[in-house]
């Protein structure tokens, strides 16, 4: 098996791992300023996300490319090879446990980003719901008793609202 190629799919998968953790920071970043009310900062932060997923994306590529020259080299289907397989086919203990400690890494760190995607688009739901809420009570068209200007009680139209207008 060709060193070289396994030490690039190490090497991109560390960057990979270092770009999650670089996300994961954003996330976070993004979670404080939709629980302290400042989504018109958010802007720069899903631009900043918009970039790293593209550069995730380029990484991913290349990731499939190398991992087909690796599936190659183990006599095996692209699509069976997988970190835990080449680490299983390293001579070198070292290198085997540095993929393997790698691959969980990686997991963890997908793992963690999903569940603040998960955090951060509930708190967005949440948020536009209660907008919405407020918004309808501003708006909102009854019908039932109002009172005439001798106090008699009428029922008729109110459009009132929140806001009472005419008392």
């Amino acid at each position: 098996m060709e060193h070289w190629a396994v030490d690039r799919l190490v090497g991109l998968l560390n960057e990979e791992k270092a770009l999650y953790q670089e996300l994961a920071s954003v996330s976070r970043r993004k979670k404080k300023l939709i629980l302290s009310g400042e989504i018109g900062d958010l802007a720069p932060l899903v631009k900043t996300e918009e970039e790293m997923v593209d550069r995730l994306t380029a990484f991913e590529k290349e990731r499939v490319s190398l991992s087909e020259t690796l599936a190659d080299q183990l006599g095996m289907p692209p699509e069976k090879f997988t970190l835990k397989l080449l680490a299983e086919n390293m001579r070198e203990p070292e290198r085997r446990d540095a993929i393997l400690r790698l691959r969980e890494n990686l997991f963890t760190m997908v793992s963690v980003q999903a569940r603040n995607n998960d955090i951060v688009k509930e708190l967005l739901r949440q948020k536009k719901e209660y907008a919405d809420a407020m918004l309808s009570l501003l708006q909102t068209q009854s019908f039932g008793t109002t009172y005439d200007s001798r106090g008699s009680a009428d029922a008729a139209y109110s459009a009132a609202g929140l806001f009472d207008l005419h008392a």
